[in-house]
């Protein structure tokens, strides 16, 4: 249920002893004189209406003022020297422009606070009456003027208690600001002006007949400048039973602890309209992509998802039929260790499950619950359903036993856990090995710089209530930008700024320690590798590197690891010598890299993919006509090309270079070792677009042909083309 609105009377002293300096002093706010205070006290109290309930309506009523404007003057006469600044009323800028003129009286008046009281209350009963209204009165004076009628004092308590009006007196330079003490304790009565005594006695009296609040103007300015939070009525998430399976069920109510608090969102308004009426409003009209000119009706609209690259249509049936139909509850599944459950699983905000208020035997019941659960130390896995049709979750239950003596606040936390689908996997290098665990010494240094940053005991409370610095400044400035648009936004209040900053005092002793903590664990720069400017050729690497491309079984003339126990020095990188340079063609150096490269290029695929085979082909006759000891490298680029060729439509590309290198190399040690590895034309079998057999691909090899076999049906299957290729040729 929502609470509801509340109306506030403020009156406000404007005597002429309000020009005087104030002698309270003030934390959060500069001010000068009483009526600057009074001023800044009631400003706080419009800013906090107009951005937290808007909907409060507030009246101001000024006396002591030089000129007399009221309701009961007009009708019964008296009341002068009171004006009503502001009716009841929602708070708006001109409520805030309205109080910011004020000024108070320059010469000596008649001002009664008896009679501002009661023309405010006035105003009070004519605007709530028979209505449901929260009715508060706040009186912001110094009490240094005489009172005319002291007798009507018992008619304004009898006003305020008949009304049911909450009383609060904000006090300026009181010398008694104890509800429970008439006698002043800190000013003698000589000290202090006689009038101003006995009045601030009198307003004292008046509060403990019914019941108000008394505060001084200085701690009401520090407390309505420190830290703007909206107030949030406590209202239940969640009424119903906590269910162990179909027997037993303990009545709870669900309410929220922590919830994120964000910035309002912000209102479109057009700069064209007036003030107040220019709202923006969106509509949406779709065309039909085959009828641009015609607009496309709601029934003829329906949604889609997306499979693939294809939309699959979902009416309004078959959208409600994905939902699950769920009721309302809260289901124990089952009980686990502590353990078990790890606070980084927590994925929202905490709730709080208690026993229903109401029902004596749920709070017994839910509190000997968690006592079990704690001393057991094990917590309850649960499935909750906040409202019907809602998606269920999986929550924990944790046992809270920090309530009072009479177990009222002990409940159960409520943390939502995620599903498998919910969880995010990451690999990362364990830190157990050796290489990353810190030495004695190491962990020593470690930690004499926690000990060292220890917040101390009389600083470890400022942090209990951290304020969120973009919503502290956003509150700041609305009022000030209401004031003046140009106006820039405001600083950062200096109580949010200390949780910002690093405390000097803190940081300044704690400074050996940091230094001997980066002393322990150095940072050593990485050496970046030098442009390779110059172009680098097969024949130029170092011969002793190991080939690092695709390594052949039980092949003699492949090259040997190097010597030297994995010196990281004499270890030859293949990629420091590329320079990370796009590749446009097929290098010596790294030339199967080279040609994959080129062959997933996004642009140009066909020239891309004519460069790469043309390039393979003659690194590879190049290698071979090199010394033997670049005919490992040869093999290994001509086996990667013959796996290759099917799958980018070039087998008669190879067959054709395969043919042109038994013309150089037959009856060489090249063919021999092409011979050794069986590297032969694409035959049929590899590729069914092929017109080579595989009795004719034997006989290209070994020079004899292969012993007849039973024929095989061969069906001319095309090779299934990617989505890449299909569209390669268009480019």
């Amino acid at each position: 249920m929502s609470r509801s609105k509340e109306a506030m009377m403020i009156v406000l002293d404007a005597g002429v002893s309000m020009r005087e300096p104030l002698n309270e002093t003030t934390r959060k706010a500069v001010v000068g004189s009483r009526f600057d205070a009074a001023k800044t006290a009631v400003q706080s109290i419009l800013s906090q209406k107009m951005l937290f309930r808007k909907h409060d309506e507030v009246g101001i009523v000024m006396y002591g003022t030089e000129g007399t404007e009221n309701h009961l003057h007009e009708t019964q006469g008296g009341y002068e020297h009171v004006q009503v600044l502001t009716n009841l009323d929602e708070v708006s800028t001109r409520v805030a422009e309205t109080m910011a003129s004020a000024q108070a009286a320059s010469s000596d008046t008649k001002a009664d606070i008896l009679d501002g009281i009661i023309v405010a209350l006035d105003l009070l009963i004519r605007r709530t009456d028979k209505k449901k209204y929260e009715k508060r009165l706040v009186v912001v004076t110094d009490a240094a003027t005489p009172i005319a009628n002291p007798a009507d004092m018992e008619v304004v308590c009898s006003m305020v208690q008949n009304m049911d009006v909450q009383l609060q007196i904000i006090g300026i330079d009181f010398s008694i600001t104890d509800v429970t003490k008439i006698e002043p304790l800190a000013v003698k009565p000589e000290e202090k002006h006689h009038i101003k005594l006995e009045n601030e006695k009198m307003l004292l009296s008046i509060v403990n007949e019914v019941h108000g609040d008394l505060m001084s103007v200085s701690k009401r300015i520090d407390f309505l400048a420190q830290g703007k939070t909206r107030t949030v009525n406590q209202t239940t998430k969640f009424r119903g039973n906590l269910e162990f399976g179909a027997t037993l069920q303990i009545p709870t109510y669900v309410f929220s602890k922590t919830l994120e608090q964000r910035l309002p969102t912000l209102a479109k308004e057009s700069t064209v309209g007036e003030p107040g009426v220019g709202k923006v409003k969106m509509d949406r009209l779709y065309h039909s992509q085959s009828k641009p000119d015609e607009e496309v009706a709601p029934e003829a609209r329906i949604k889609a998802y997306k499979y693939g690259s294809e939309m699959i249509p979902f009416s309004t049936a078959d959208q409600a039929s994905l939902k699950l139909e769920t009721t309302r509850s809260l289901k124990i599944l089952g009980f686990l260790p502590r353990d078990c459950v790890d606070r980084s699983m927590y994925m929202s905000n905490t709730d709080a499950v208690f026993g229903d208020f109401t029902k004596p035997r749920a709070q017994e019941a839910l509190a000997a619950l968690v006592r079990a659960m704690a001393d057991e130390k094990k917590v309850a896995i649960a499935r909750f359903v906040a409202r019907a049709n809602a998606a269920p979750k999986v929550v924990v239950l944790i046992p809270n036993t920090c309530g009072g003596k009479d177990g009222r606040l002990r409940c159960l936390w409520l943390q939502q856990i995620p599903f498998e689908e919910d969880m995010r996997q990451y690999e990362f290098p364990s830190l157990r090995v050796p290489k990353a665990t810190p030495t004695k010494e190491q962990q020593d240094v470690a930690d004499a710089l926690v000990d060292a940053l220890m917040l101390p005991s009389d600083k470890q409370q400022l942090h209990s209530k951290a304020f969120c610095p973009s919503l502290q400044r956003f509150y700041d400035t609305i009022p000030k930008r209401a004031e003046d648009p140009h106006c820039p936004v405001a600083s950062l209040p200096p109580y949010v700024e200390r949780y910002l900053r690093e405390d000097k005092e803190l940081f300044t002793a704690a400074l050996p320690s940091i230094q001997s903590f980066n002393a322990a664990f150095q940072l050593k720069e990485a050496v970046k590798a030098k442009d390779q400017k110059k172009k680098f050729f097969w024949s130029d690497a170092n011969k002793n590197a190991a080939i690092k491309d695709e390594p052949l079984a039980g092949d003699d003339a492949a090259v040997a690891e190097p010597s030297g126990g994995g010196d990281d020095d004499d270890e030859f990188d293949l990629d420091d010598l590329l320079g990370g340079e796009d590749v446009t063609s097929v290098g010596s150096m790294n030339p199967i890299s080279d040609f994959e490269a080129l062959l997933s290029a996004k642009h140009n695929k066909v020239a891309k993919a004519h460069t790469a085979v043309s390039g393979m082909q003659d690194q590879i006759a190049t290698l071979f006509g090199q010394e033997s000891a670049y005919h490992a490298k040869a093999l290994q680029c001509l086996l990667h090309f013959r796996r290759r060729s099917p799958e980018i439509h070039y087998s008669a590309s190879f067959n054709a270079f395969l043919q042109t290198l038994k013309d150089a190399w037959y009856l060489s040690p090249v063919w021999s070792l092409l011979e050794t590895h069986n590297v032969t034309l694409l035959s049929t079998k590899d590729d069914p677009t092929t017109d080579v057999t595989p009795s004719d691909a034997h006989a290209f090899l070994h020079g004899v042909v292969a012993a007849p076999t039973e024929p095989t049906v061969v069906v001319d299957v095309p090779a299934p083309l990617e989505d890449d290729d299909l569209f390669a040729d268009l480019e």
